[in-house]
């Protein structure tokens, strides 16, 4: 970013206080008190310097919840899918590609939908 001039200063200042209310009614308390002594920055009298490294500071930590966020979908959505699978192999309905029950080694007819 380029120099501040007063007017810019205060538009920043004023989109960080904004940003920190806002997060403020939506995070949880815990995650919250992680945003708060992660963004430490005093904004009534702080530098252009502490505004750029409080804006990348809020930035990096969103980033850092989106990834955690998503991580933790990603954990979810294999976890489920191990589960189905646990399910399947448990219940010995799954057939392989030759016809074979995998829990017990019988032989299985496998229909085509040709009457033939």
């Amino acid at each position: 970013m380029g120099p501040m001039d007063n007017a810019a200063r205060v538009r920043v200042q004023f989109l960080l206080r904004e940003c920190l209310a806002e997060l403020d009614e939506c995070l949880d308390s815990s995650l919250n008190a992680e945003l708060r002594r992660v963004v430490r920055i005093d904004l009534a009298g702080c530098t252009e310097k502490s505004l750029h490294v409080a804006m990348a500071t809020l930035l990096g930590w969103l980033e850092g919840l989106v990834d955690g966020i998503q991580m933790a979908l990603t954990a979810q959505r294999l976890a489920t899918v191990a589960d189905a699978r646990n399910k399947i192999s448990q219940e010995g309905t799954a057939l392989s590609f030759n016809g074979l029950n995998r829990t017990t080694g019988a032989r299985e007819s496998v229909r085509t939908g040709q009457y033939l």
